[in-house]
């Protein structure tokens, strides 16, 4: 990340501070401030409660002019004319070579010269302009509208220039949002330690909704992304389709933290562990992506075939008619009607922040999966009243977990 501050006789305090609403209370925290020829290195180290797990961010201050020095955590500086910061965080376990990473941030700066700033804005929009400019919504709007700030568009619902400037703001936070994996639930701009639904994926709606415009947006960028989640997790998508329902193939998670792929919420009042549907949906963006493109991914090919098989061994029972019926199943986002034949209603109407059992779902067995699947009869009927809303994200629930669909 690179900021920049300017101003005539700069003087200010600069920190790197990991407070946020929701942070653990025993999580280990230690700061490190050095001077350095273009000014001072920060660090910031936060350990995890219970584990090795950490991060540590590193920040270049490059000062221009004036005077700099350490001031316990960060630093003071003093009449400068400029200040520019280049922060990394990295995840890591045991500890991380901090001057390493230093290292790597000097390397990004130019000649002595040259103003750095300039420099690293040049080399970023090389590569997102092209994304940026790819493609566009003309709908012929008044260039005094297309002038407006967005707080004024937002006033004229009728204009075209809101319709083109929303467009555009799609594709931008799309774009940006997305990067080595496709968005997650909560976006990058949460402000938050303990994000709703642990902000991770949430993929039997959200993630697809999230992408839904990558391909006509023209943002392969984005489809990438959503192909690096999925193919970087098959392996275990492979695990829970033979650990759950003792077939071959593959089976999604409802939710994910972007590293595992593994099944782990498992629940009477949401048992996302049958709901066998994930894999093919996760696949359908990538297919419109080949289909758009005109390229081939042979690894989506592979990953279709992996879906077949799972099918091919999980679908063995049928009706009195003779019709295959998907025997356990569960569909998170269809909402089954009542005996009196009425809609049933969640017994939510909207997501509470800090409710406990909306941030950490619980994880009892019941009934053992495998056993359901294999068992003539198939799991039992049970009748569930969801208490709080679901680990996988926002939406109505069914109530039923043992459906005749998907």
């Amino acid at each position: 990340m690179v900021q920049r501050v300017t101003g005539p006789g700069l003087t200010l305090d600069v920190t790197l501070d990991h407070r946020l609403p929701g942070a653990p209370r025993d999580l280990a925290v230690g700061h490190g401030a050095v001077l350095t020829s273009e000014g001072a290195l920060l660090t910031l180290r936060a350990r995890y409660p219970g584990g090795d797990l950490a991060y540590t961010g590193v920040t270049l201050a490059v000062v221009s002019g004036g005077r700099t020095r350490t001031a316990l955590p960060g630093l003071r500086v003093e009449g400068a004319a400029s200040l520019l910061l280049l922060t990394r965080v990295r995840r890591h376990t045991g500890e991380l070579d901090v001057l390493a990473e230093a290292r790597e941030l000097r390397a990004l700066l130019p000649g002595d010269e040259e103003d750095a700033y300039p420099h690293l804005l040049a080399r970023h929009t090389a590569l997102h302009r092209t994304a940026y400019l790819r493609a566009g919504l003309d709908l012929g709007a008044d260039p005094t509208e297309r002038a407006l700030p967005g707080s004024e568009l937002v006033r004229r619902p009728k204009s075209p220039a809101l319709l083109e400037r929303l467009f555009a703001a799609g594709r931008y936070h799309l774009l940006s949002s997305a990067g080595m994996l496709p968005p997650r639930l909560t976006g990058l701009w949460t402000g938050d330690w303990d994000t709703a639904w642990a902000g991770a994926f949430t993929t039997d709606a959200n993630v697809n909704l999230q992408t839904a415009s990558a391909a006509a947006a023209a943002l392969p960028e984005v489809s990438e992304a959503h192909a690096a989640l999925v193919h970087g997790q098959l392996p275990h998508w492979r695990d829970n389709a033979r650990a759950i329902f003792g077939t071959r193939g593959v089976v999604a998670p409802a939710h994910t933290d972007g590293e595992s792929g593994h099944i782990y919420h498992l629940s009477r009042e949401y048992p996302l562990h049958v709901w066998t549907a994930g894999a093919d949906w996760l696949l359908k963006p990538l297919v419109d992506h080949d289909e758009t493109s005109g390229a081939r991914d042979p690894r989506l090919a592979v990953a279709l075939a992996e879906v077949a098989y799972f099918y091919e061994d999980f679908l063995t029972r049928t009706d009195k008619n003779g019709h295959l019926v998907v025997v356990p199943s569960y569909s998170r986002r269809t909402v089954p009607r009542t005996r009196a034949g009425s809609p049933s209603t969640p017994p939510w109407t909207s997501r509470r922040r800090g409710t406990p059992s909306s941030r950490r779902p619980t994880t009892t067995r019941d009934p053992t999966p495998s056993a359901c699947a294999r068992s003539p009869t198939g799991c039992p009927r049970t009748a569930s009243t969801p208490t709080a809303p679901s680990p996988s994200g926002p939406g109505p629930v069914s109530t039923t977990p043992t459906t005749t669909g998907t």
